[in-house]
This record gives structure tokens, sequence and C-alpha cells, in this order.
């Protein structure tokens, strides 16, 4: 099954199911089921097309915040790492890398845009990336 399809069907559902697609996934987390919903939202990495995905700086990932446009999220991080969709894309993902204690991790980002093409929220597949890069 293509993980990739959330982002392109949402422009295709109504207005009301749009919306729900985040909740149910936090439904599904208070259900205990964190690991289905993280699975359903992140695309395979083995779907990227940067496959390796990349390292970014530290102080560039702590740099991203919601209200941001995506220019400066490229200027900041570069490209999707994972073919999103067309020109309205939603979401895009990232396969960051850092190395820890001689060995490379992979983290997968996925930054949600709103209809002004501004940062909505950031989500981390797993939470403790985000310690790893200094965040909260």
């Amino acid at each position: 099954m293509n993980k990739t399809r959330f982002s392109v069907l949402p422009f295709l559902l109504p207005p009301a199911l749009r919306v729900a697609r985040p909740a149910l996934a936090m439904l599904l987390c208070g259900a205990g089921a964190c690991a289905l919903a993280a699975d359903e939202l992140f695309p395979a990495p083995d779907q990227a097309w940067i496959r390796e995905g990349s390292f970014a700086a530290p102080e560039a990932v702590r740099s991203l915040m919601p209200g941001m446009t995506r220019e400066q999220v490229y200027s900041l991080i570069g490209a999707p790492h994972f073919a999103e969709g067309g020109l309205y894309m939603r979401e895009w993902n990232y396969l960051l890398n850092q190395q820890i204690d001689g060995r490379v991790v992979a983290c997968q980002l996925l930054l949600r845009w709103d209809w002004d093409r501004r940062v909505e929220s950031l989500h981390w597949k797993e939470p403790d990336c985000a310690q790893r890069f200094g965040l909260r």
C-alpha cells in the first residue's frame, strides 16, 4: 500500500474530513495505538528520493517553527525528501540524520502546512528525535 496517499488524498476530501484525519490520529494515540498512528502519518523511509537522508545542522532544525514560509524552511533544511504530491501539498517529510557515538541515527520529521502555505505543525516519528536535535 502506498503511504504517500495521505499527502494527496486530503485535497480530494470534503473539508470536514480533512480536519478529521489529524484528530483521528490523536484519538488512536489516546487509545494506545500510537505506533499505528505514527506509521500511518509517516511514509516508509525507502520511499524517500534521498534514501540515505541528509545531515541537517541542529541549529537549523531548532529554528523551525509554526508560521514559517516554505522558502524559509527550504533555506534551513532543504527540499522535502519524499514525493509529496502536487503544487498544493500539505505535508513535507524529511529523513534527518545525526551522528551519535559513531553511528548514524535517522529521524523522520513531518511538517504540515496551513492553507496560507505556512508551517502549521511539526511532528517527529520518534519522540526522542526532538531531544536529539535539542528540542523539548
